[in-house]
């Protein structure tokens, strides 16, 4: 009976490795052989990056909102 309660914190544990070792084997994939300036402004591109996104969609937003008002004005 004591098994499951043994188990569980154990197999949380062998969880957590496997997605630690799977982080750190995309990470080494991704940035492996970038010198230090070349992951930053890596970093700082992909940021960028998403706040770029973020105004495309609130611009289509903005956009869909005020098609809607224009055929409802129809």
């Amino acid at each position: 009976m004591n098994q499951g309660t043994t188990a569980s914190p154990l197999r949380s544990f062998v969880e957590r490795l496997r997605s630690t070792r799977h982080y750190i084997f995309n990470w080494k994939k991704k940035y492996d052989g970038l010198l230090l300036m070349e992951m930053r402004q890596l970093k700082l591109l992909e940021d960028e990056n998403v706040t770029l996104r973020k105004l495309v969609e609130d611009i289509s937003l903005n956009r869909e909102i005020q098609q809607d008002v224009i055929l409802q004005k129809i």
